[in-house]
């Protein structure tokens, strides 16, 4: 582990991601440190990496245990923005668990937060999660189509084009599924709606080559595909 707790924090942050399993064998040792230096803002910022990258391994208990300690240590030290990104974080990891009701409010929270301190690329982030919730609800939900077309602004907006790809994929996953439940009733309007899928679809795919995030890329591929069967 690096002295540097500073230091610390950033590879911890990109290892979180890219090597869950090394931050994983690193973790104790380097919140040791942080909490033998008096350092809770690099503690926080550690336990938060250490569940993000529980999350990724399927671990549950682990990650939730760590989160909700880096969000006391939020709390402790009034860290808003860090509380934000924390109670996001936890939105996910309750989404990915199916503890839907639970994640909506935590995101609902962390939405709020992100929006009184003016983070335009948290606040697009935590729309994109608090959609996929509802989406879990309910695939063709309207509240879901309506964060998500705001989330898209937002991006745009910045110019984060890496989220707007992953927005659009989103938006045409919704629209992909209300053609399909209007299919399915025989609705006249299916195609229409279909074909508006495979737009959002193919501007997705077009966004995400861009960026050269191949994962988004190939999801967004199989909803274009799937529209462009739907409409005919």
């Amino acid at each position: 582990v690096i002295e540097d707790i500073d230091a610390c924090v950033v590879l911890f942050e990109a290892i979180s991601s890219s090597n869950p399993a090394r931050c994983l064998r690193l973790a104790a040792e380097a919140i040791g440190i942080a909490a033998a230096q008096d350092r809770p803002d690099a503690e926080m910022k550690l336990r938060y990496f250490t569940g993000f990258a529980h999350n990724l391994v399927s671990e549950f208990s682990a990650s939730l245990e760590m989160m909700e300690s880096a969000k006391q240590l939020a709390n402790q030290l009034d860290d808003q923005a860090w509380e934000g990104r924390i109670l996001k974080g936890l939105g996910v990891l309750h989404t990915n668990v199916g503890e839907y009701a639970t994640a909506i409010e935590l995101l609902e929270t962390a939405l709020s937060i992100r929006r009184a301190q003016g983070d335009i690329s948290g606040v697009a982030a935590t729309l994109n999660n608090l959609a996929h919730a509802f989406i879990c609800l309910s695939s063709f939900d309207e509240k879901a189509e309506e964060l998500l077309q705001e989330a898209h602004s937002l991006c745009l907006s910045v110019g984060n084009h890496g989220l707007a790809s992953i927005t659009n994929m989103n938006l045409a996953e919704v629209t992909l599924a209300r053609a399909e439940h209007l299919a399915q009733a025989q609705a006249p309007q299916s195609v229409e709606v279909a074909a508006a899928a495979a737009t959002r679809a193919g501007k997705a795919v077009l966004q995400a080559d861009s960026q050269k995030n191949l994962q988004i890329g190939v999801v967004a591929r199989l909803i274009l595909a799937q529209a462009q069967v739907l409409a005919g």
